[in-house]
């Protein structure tokens, strides 16, 4: 998922929400709950990705054939 289309979705979601007829609090209380489940996602997932980086950064051993 790339977070530049995440960010378009969230910039625009208010605006297609007030046209759907989408009452303040229950958009307030999606939105807010979005938030914080994309944001844990992505500690969740850049967590692990960032403790491997120490694995790829290593220089590979060329073995003698």
């Amino acid at each position: 998922m790339r977070t530049n289309i995440v960010l378009h979705f969230r910039a625009t979601m208010p605006a297609l929400a007030g046209t759907a007829g989408v009452r303040y609090p229950k958009f307030l209380a999606f939105n807010a709950a979005s938030g914080l489940i994309w944001g844990i996602c992505v500690v969740l997932l850049g967590y692990p990705a960032g403790n491997s980086y120490a694995t790829i950064e290593r220089p590979s051993v060329a073995r003698p054939r």
